[in-house]
This record gives C-alpha cells, sequence and structure tokens, in this order.
C-alpha cells in the first residue's frame, strides 16, 4: 500500500496569461510536489496564503507572491506601514497548516510591497528624491538585517529616508550544509610510532670529589 511519502512528485507551472496552475508546461515552473507540501501565496493586502496546489485553484488579482512553500526556511516581508508612512522589514516562521493570515498593520494605506521564502533574500531601496538629489539604491540582505521573530511581530523600521520604491533582486545562493565530522581515531602522516611508556629517570650522579658537595661538620665534645 502506497501513501503519500511514496508516490512520484507532480510538476506544476503557472501561466499568468490565465492565473492557473497546470500540469503541461505553461508558464513558469513552481517546482514538484508530493502530498505534504503546499504553496505559499501573498497578496498586496498583506494576506498570507498556505494552500494545496490543485490544479482548480483561482488567484486573487492582487496577487505578488505565488511559490512553492520551503517549510524549513523563514519568510521574510517588507511592507508599508499606512500610518507611520515608513517601510518596515520582518521575518519570521510559518506556523503550519493550510489557513491566511495578514501579516502587516491594518491601516489604509499600508501594503505588501515583497515577500521571500529565500534563506537569503536581497532587495534594493530606491530613493524619492528631496530638493532635486537623490541617494543612490541601496542593496540589503534581509537575513543580515533582522532576526527571525514571530508572525505577529510588526517587524523593523527598513530606513528613516523617504523611499520611492523597494525592488526585490535575487536571493544569495543558498549556504551549504555543513558536513559532520565522525570522531575516530586521528590519520597521522609518516610512520606509525607505538607508545611506550617512559623510562624511569636515571638516579642523578654522585658528585665528584671536591664539587659542590656539602661541607662535612665536626662537633667536639
Amino acid at each position: 500500500e502506497k501513501g503519500e511519502s511514496t508516490l512520484e512528485a507532480r510538476k506544476i507551472w503557472f501561466d499568468a496569461t490565465v492565473q492557473r496552475l497546470n500540469g503541461d508546461e505553461r508558464g513558469r515552473l513552481l517546482g514538484s510536489f508530493k502530498g505534504e507540501d503546499r504553496l505559499l501565496i501573498g497578496l498586496k493586502n498583506g494576506t498570507l496564503k498556505v494552500v494545496v496546489p490543485e490544479l482548480s485553484l483561482h488567484f486573487d488579482s492582487d496577487m505578488i507572491y505565488l511559490e512553492k512553500l520551503e517549510a524549513d526556511r523563514p519568510i521574510s516581508a517588507v511592507y508599508f506601514d499606512g500610518e507611520k508612512a515608513r517601510y518596515f522589514v520582518k521575518r519570521f516562521e510559518w506556523e503550519g497548516g493550510d489557513r491566511e493570515t495578514n501579516i502587516i498593520t491594518a491601516h489604509a494605506k499600508s501594503e505588501l510591497s515583497y515577500l521571500s521564502n529565500a534563506t537569503q533574500p536581497v532587495i534594493e531601496m530606491v530613493y524619492r528624491k528631496q530638493g532635486g538629489q537623490a541617494k543612490d539604491p541601496e542593496k540589503v540582505v534581509l537575513s543580515e538585517f533582522i532576526a527571525v521573530k514571530g508572525i505577529a511581530a510588526k517587524g523593523n523600521q527598513l530606513t528613516t529616508d523617504t523611499i520611492n520604491k523597494v525592488v526585490g533582486l535575487d536571493p544569495l545562493p543558498e549556504p551549504e550544509p555543513q558536513t559532520a565530522v565522525e570522531v575516530g581515531e586521528p590519520v597521522l602522516d609518516g610512520p606509525v610510532v607505538e607508545n611506550t611508556p617512559p623510562a624511569a629517570a636515571a638516579p642523578p650522579p654522585k658528585p665528584f670529589e671536591g664539587e659542590d658537595e656539602p661541607p662535612q661538620i665536626t662537633l667536639d665534645f
């Protein structure tokens, strides 16, 4: 009897022209999915959805992110806080389950600008001109900017400068997994020398006559 884990993975594509999933190699490849795998969807209004990748799915018009969920990686988000008129960054672990939740502040002008499930996501801040001049665009590696916190956390302010837009760049390469080193017999180069106990130290030689021998004391009674 075959369970989900033994079934072959199914490749799924997303066709942006019709906003539908398919298995016919039309559009962008989202990945190979088994029974336990899920899709991560991000909407401009700050809603995150984790859903089963069914070909019958319909997608919202304000969707800004659609990828296979890598549950062992944190999710990074950049959003505009409408109340403070500033951009904020947050990173968090998905708490599990097929559901949807809003991850940004509840304000009419708040909106999700960027979402990533990469380990080391990178964005570029494009600043607004002030006094006819603007700062050069600045790249930020989000994994170095803020630690992973809870999904309900507000996050950290991205900058005090006025940003015109946030652009998502290619993430840094995934770090290579560290290989565990087995502890065993050390490997030495050269001939093998047996460990033998050191020979007992020879007694110190008796001083010759005339050397620093303590003087003899004679007592007369």
